[in-house]
C-alpha cells in the first residue's frame, strides 16, 4: 500500500516537472524570438511597400474592403490593412507601425514549438522553435509592415489545427479553429490557398491509402464547404487580379522562376543568406547549399528507415511537414511558368514546418556524430546570417535619400520620379502626406513634382517626337534644376539620356535602393 502511494507521488512529481520543463523551454525560445524581432526594428526607414501599407491603412475600413473587392486598388486582401488602421490612428512611429508583424513573428515561434510538441517531443519542439527564432529571413519580414508575417501565422495555425484533428483530437473546437484560421489566412494573402491545397491533397492521399481516421471524411467535406462559403467573396476578385495583371502593377514585376530561384529559396528558408551584399555565387552560400543537401540526404535515409521498420505514424508526421514545405513551393513554381507569383516573401508560410522537419531529422537520426555536427553547423551558419542581417545595410534607404534631397531642394526646383511608383516614399518623407490621387499618379510613366504639385507624364507619347524627345514637356525643358529620383528599378532610359544631353549632372547621391541625381541647366 505504502509502495503504491510513493509511486503515485513520484508520478505526480515527474508529471509536474515535465510540464515545467515544457513551459520553461517554450517561454525561453519565444522570448528569444521576441527579442530578436524587436532588436533593430526601427533601424531602417520604410520601404516602398511599407509606405503603400501606410497609405491604404489610413483609409477607413469600409473603403479598404470596397477598394479591394470592387476597385482593384491592391492585390492583397484587406485583413492586414484593417488591423493596421487603428495603429496608424495612434502613431506612425516605426515600432508602432511594424508591431503587428513583430508580434505575429513572435507568435510564429511560439506555435512552431506547439506544433512540434504536438507531433513529436520536447527536444524536437525546442530545437525547431529555436531555429525559427534565429532564422534571419523570418526576422527580416517580422520587421516589415506588410501582411507576410500575419499570413505565416494564420498558415501555421491552420496546419496546427489540421495536425490536431489528424493525430490527436477531432473535437468540434479544433475543426472550428481549422476553418477559421484557414479563412483568415486567405483573407490576409491569396497565395495562402497553397496551404489549403496541400491539406486537401494530404487528406486525398490518406483516403486513397485507406488510412484516414474513422469519421474524418464527412467532417472534412463539411469543413471545406464552410471554408469555400467563407472565402467566396474573395474568389472572384483574386481570380480577376491574377488574370488581368497590367505592366508595373501587382505581381507583374516578378520574373519567371528557374532552378537558381529554387536554390536561392533553399538558402533563405534554412540558414538565411550568410553573405554580405554581393549577388551571385559566394563561398558561404555554397557551404550553406552543401549543408542543406547533407540534411536532406540524412532526412531521406531517416524516413526510409522508418518505412522499413513500418513505423507508419512517424512517417506520416514527417511527410505532413515535408508536404507543407514542398507543395506550396512546387505549386507556386509551376503556376509561375504561366503567371509569375513566385517570391520567397510570399512563401514564408513554409518556414515553420521546415524548421520542425530539420529538427526532427537532426534529433531522430541514428548517425549521432553526423547529426550532431550538422546541428552545430546549421546553428552556426544561421547565427552568422543573422549577424549579417543586423550589421549589413538592408531594405531601402528612402528616409536617407529623401532627407538628402530635402536639404538640397529650393522652391521652384523640379523633381522627376521614374518609375512613378517611387513617388510613394518621396511623398511620405518629403511632404509627410500623400496626394489625393496618389494611386493614379503612380501608374504614370513619369511623375513630375514642383512646389507640391504632382503631374503625371505619358513618356511614350512625349518620346514619339524624335527631334526633341522630352523637349515636348515644357515644364522639364524650362526647369533650372531637376532632381531625378529612382530606386532598385532604374529610371526610364530615354528620360535619363535626355536629361544628360540637355542638363549638366551636378551631383549623384546613391543609397541602398534609392537614388537621387541632380541636374542643372548646362549654361548656368
Amino acid at each position: 500500500m505504502e509502495t503504491s502511494v510513493v509511486r503515485g507521488l513520484e508520478s505526480q512529481v515527474e508529471s509536474v516537472w515535465v510540464r515545467q520543463r515544457v513551459a520553461i523551454c517554450m517561454l525561453a525560445v519565444t522570448a528569444l524570438g521576441a527579442i530578436l524581432r524587436f532588436v533593430g526594428a526601427t533601424a531602417n526607414g520604410y520601404n516602398l511597400d511599407e509606405v503603400w501599407s501606410i497609405w491604404i491603412g489610413r483609409q477607413n475600413v469600409p473603403d479598404m474592403v470596397g477598394n479591394f473587392l470592387f476597385n482593384n486598388v491592391d492585390y492583397t486582401p484587406p485583413t492586414y490593412y484593417a488591423m493596421l488602421h487603428p495603429f496608424l490612428l495612434f502613431s506612425q512611429d516605426y515600432l508602432v507601425v511594424r508591431l503587428i508583424s513583430i508580434v505575429a513573428g513572435t507568435l510564429v515561434v511560439f506555435f512552431t514549438f506547439k506544433l512540434a510538441l504536438l507531433l513529436f517531443d520536447l527536444r524536437i519542439a525546442t530545437l525547431g522553435a529555436f531555429l525559427m527564432a534565429i532564422a534571419p529571413f523570418h526576422i527580416e519580414y517580422s520587421q516589415v509592415a506588410r501582411s507576410y508575417m500575419l499570413t505565416t501565422l494564420f498558415a501555421l495555425l491552420s496546419l496546427y489545427f489540421f495536425a490536431k484533428v489528424l493525430f490527436r483530437d477531432g473535437g468540434r473546437w479544433n475543426w472550428i479553429g481549422l476553418v477559421a484560421c484557414s479563412a483568415f489566412m486567405l483573407y490576409t494573402h491569396y497565395l495562402a490557398i497553397f496551404v489549403v491545397l496541400f491539406e486537401n491533397g494530404f487528406i486525398a492521399v490518406l483516403w486513397l491509402r485507406r488510412t484516414m481516421p474513422p469519421g474524418m471524411g464527412r467532417r472534412w467535406v463539411q469543413s471545406q464547404a464552410a471554408l469555400v462559403l467563407a472565402a467566396l467573396p474573395l474568389a472572384g476578385t483574386s481570380l480577376f487580379m491574377l488574370t488581368h495583371m497590367k505592366p508595373g502593377r501587382g505581381l507583374a514585376w516578378l520574373p519567371k522562376p528557374d532552378v537558381q530561384s529554387l536554390i536561392k529559396s533553399a538558402i533563405l528558408f534554412t540558414t538565411g543568406d550568410p553573405s554580405y551584399g554581393p549577388t551571385g555565387v559566394t563561398i558561404p552560400r555554397l557551404f550553406s547549399l552543401l549543408l542543406i543537401a547533407a540534411v536532406t540526404l540524412l532526412g531521406i535515409l531517416l524516413i526510409a528507415g522508418y518505412v522499413k521498420r513500418r513505423q507508419s505514424k512517424e512517417v506520416q508526421k514527417a511527410l505532413l511537414l515535408a508536404g507543407a514545405v514542398l507543395v506550396p513551393i512546387a505549386v507556386a513554381f509551376v503556376v509561375s511558368q504561366v503567371r509569375s507569383v513566385y517570391n520567397e516573401k510570399y512563401l514564408l508560410m513554409v518556414m515553420p514546418p521546415l524548421m520542425i522537419l530539420i529538427a526532427w531529422i537532426l534529433l531522430r537520426s541514428r548517425q549521432i556524430l553526423v547529426a550532431a555536427s550538422l546541428t552545430a553547423i546549421v546553428i552556426g551558419i544561421t547565427s552568422w546570417s543573422a549577424f549579417v542581417y543586423y550589421t549589413a545595410p538592408s531594405g531601402e534607404q528612402w528616409r536617407e535619400a529623401i532627407a538628402y534631397l530635402h536639404s538640397q531642394y529650393k522652391p521652384g526646383d523640379l523633381v522627376v520620379i521614374s518609375p512613378a511608383y517611387y513617388a510613394r516614399p518621396f511623398a511620405y518623407y518629403f511632404y509627410g502626406d500623400f496626394p489625393s490621387d496618389m494611386r493614379t499618379l503612380t501608374f504614370s510613366s513619369v511623375l513630375k513634382v514642383q512646389d507640391g504639385k504632382y503631374t503625371g507624364l505619358d513618356l511614350p507619347a512625349a518620346i514619339e517626337q524624335e527631334a526633341g524627345q522630352l523637349a515636348a514637356d515644357q515644364q522639364i525643358a524650362a526647369a533650372k534644376r531637376v532632381f531625378l529620383v529612382s530606386g532598385y528599378v532604374p529610371p526610364d532610359a530615354g528620360l535619363e539620356s535626355w536629361l544628360k544631353d540637355n542638363f549638366a549632372l551636378r551631383q549623384q547621391a546613391d543609397y541602398l535602393g534609392a537614388h537621387v541625381q541632380t541636374f542643372e541647366q548646362a549654361s548656368r
